[in-house]
């Protein structure tokens, strides 16, 4: 039996655990929630992603997997055609905004507010099915503004992007820095026990992203941009630190611990 935190698998995997029936549980988070908190003590094996994680877990139980991320991310993508796919002008910086498919209208509110600055960068811009009609006509305005309810390709969007601008949540985190991105990380504070914040700090603290604050958005961001643009080596260092915290095949490390527990 498999938990991923919440309390709907707290009394599951605790009654499997009673059961002798193997368990483990994967913390995608920098700072695991109460749920897996109390059900290290029980369970076979957990699973992590990040350093440290002995401050909370019993150390024997650790096995470091990574986050799985999607398949297709891990193809070689053709970066002529992402520009065509988005019509865009290869000579100019691109800037990825995404908020998850339900968006995050602070974000959101921020760049439009701001998008007048942008002139100098070229925008794809995921506002998530909640916001998207109030933001489309921005597309029309803005040459430079390419504005998606849902990225499809986001192999694509990632390819072409200089900045990527994102929520902080573990499963972003692990793209960003398996694809050695640079990115402006703005942790949403609605979240359980502030993960999102300890999940970028987790960043901060190896040089490997830009931390912005949701309330400090408004006055950080363009600067926060301007300064990785307009900074090669700065930028390029972000990325690379990101690029080493990542994980190679996290899926089949999962796999393995199961496999090891089913057959043992």
């Amino acid at each position: 039996v498999v938990g991923t935190g919440g309390f709907a698998s707290g009394p599951l995997l605790f009654v499997a655990s009673i059961l002798r029936i193997p368990t483990i549980i994967h913390e995608q988070n920098s700072f695991p929630g109460i749920t897996n908190r109390l059900l290290s003590k029980f369970v076979d094996k957990i699973c992590v992603s990040y350093d440290g994680m002995g401050s909370y877990f019993p150390n024997k139980k650790i096995v470091k997997t990574g986050n799985p991320i999607r398949k297709y991310l891990y193809e070689k993508t053709n970066k002529i055609k992402a520009v065509e796919y988005f019509d865009l002008d290869p000579t100019k910086k691109t800037i990825l905004i995404v908020g998850g498919s339900l968006g995050a209208e602070p974000i959101n509110k921020v760049i439009s507010n701001k998008i007048f600055s942008f002139s100098n960068y070229q925008i794809i811009w995921q506002t998530g099915k909640f916001n998207y009609n109030e933001y489309k006509e921005l597309a029309s305005n803005y040459k430079n503004v390419n504005v998606f309810k849902f990225i499809e390709k986001m192999n694509y969007a990632y390819s072409v992007a200089d900045v990527i601008i994102s929520r902080a949540g573990a499963l972003a985190i692990a793209e960003i820095c398996f694809l050695q991105k640079t990115a402006i990380l703005v942790p949403s504070p609605y979240v359980s026990e502030n993960h999102q914040m300890k999940n970028a700090e987790a960043l901060v603290s190896k040089e490997a992203c830009i931390l912005i604050e949701e309330h400090k958005l408004e006055t950080n961001l363009l600067e926060s941009i301007n300064k990785l643009l307009g900074n090669a080596k700065y930028s390029q260092r972000l990325a690379s630190n990101a690029k080493s915290l990542s994980f190679n095949n996290s899926s089949s490390k999962i796999v393995k611990v199961l496999n090891n527990l089913i057959y043992d």
